[in-house]
């Protein structure tokens, strides 16, 4: 009786941890499809009322309606290269947790080390994705010489700043990306900082215009219709270069003629990905 009461614990604990398992591989499945840019794959593990807690250590208040739907700071994180590695998963029962590490050009230009982000999702009893909130670890250490890049940009360039902070904070829409990295980039020669290694070398060394001073005088805006532009001008570039055509992932380029691919990895204006040189890459411009 005794065994049969033991075998019965432990079969018990084992479908515990199991189901704990499958939950964590709900939401690193979840991330996956948002980091290739399947939006569709991604929105298909949440519940349809999903809510999103922005900068908070508990849930208060309903929180947003969380559809995935990018904004300006996508575009940002799209524009710097910004990537979140992850640790430290644990299955709470009804909810996931991870900590999360961020990089991106804009903290190389500014020598930020910032601190590690606390992540938290919820899953119901379907395995669905409920609601997801993250900060930034309170008591965590962090560098930067953000301070020090205003305060030069203040005394040199007092009217970009203010346009790249209207109120006192950083606004990511529009070609500020773009104009941050520029700023950034004089503010280390004018202090005779080290030059930074920046992930976008790599399209600069490939001839693709960016802000670092040796492919041209900026990067590529994402903003507005560009990136219907330079779709529709990398494509009328193929054709008169005699290369192959291409299946582009666009449904907007499907309709209107222009062929399709499957989208690969990463979130960009050419198919929502994370890495902008998937897009580049996919129309043979890198």
């Amino acid at each position: 009786m005794k065994r049969r009461i033991s075998v019965a614990a432990a079969a018990l604990l084992l479908a515990g941890f199991a189901r704990g398992l499958d939950r964590i591989e709900t939401v690193q499945k979840f991330r996956d499809a948002r980091q290739r840019g399947d939006l569709a794959a991604a929105r298909a593990l949440m519940a349809p009322d999903a809510h999103i807690w922005f900068d908070m250590e508990e849930r208060k208040g309903p929180g947003a309606p969380w559809t995935l739907e990018p904004d300006d700071w996508d575009r940002w994180d799209t524009y710097f290269h910004s990537k979140t590695t992850y640790e430290d998963w644990k299955d709470l029962g009804d909810r996931v947790t991870a900590t999360g590490h961020e990089s991106n050009d804009f903290y190389r230009l500014t020598d930020w080390k910032p601190r590690p982000m606390a992540f938290t999702w919820w899953l119901d009893s379907q395995g669905k994705i409920t609601g997801f909130m993250f900060h930034a670890m309170r008591d965590a250490k962090e560098e930067s010489h953000f301070d020090d890049l205003k305060a030069w940009a203040k005394k040199a360039h007092p009217e970009e700043l203010a346009y790249l902070m209207p109120k006192g904070r950083i606004d990511p829409s529009g070609d500020r990306p773009v104009r941050w990295m520029k700023l950034a980039i004089e503010w280390r020669k004018a202090a005779g900082l080290p030059e930074v290694q920046l992930s976008s070398r790599e399209a600069q060394r490939r001839g693709i215009p960016d802000s670092t001073g040796g492919g041209g005088d900026q990067a590529p805006d994402p903003s507005g219709d560009r990136p219907q532009r330079w779709k529709k001008l990398a494509i009328e570039w193929r054709k008169a270069a005699g290369l192959p055509e291409l299946q582009l992932s666009s449904r907007g380029a499907q309709r209107r003629g222009i062929p399709t691919v499957a989208p690969t990895t990463g979130v960009c204006p050419f198919h929502h990905s994370r890495d902008p040189s998937v897009g580049w890459a996919s129309l043979g411009m890198t």
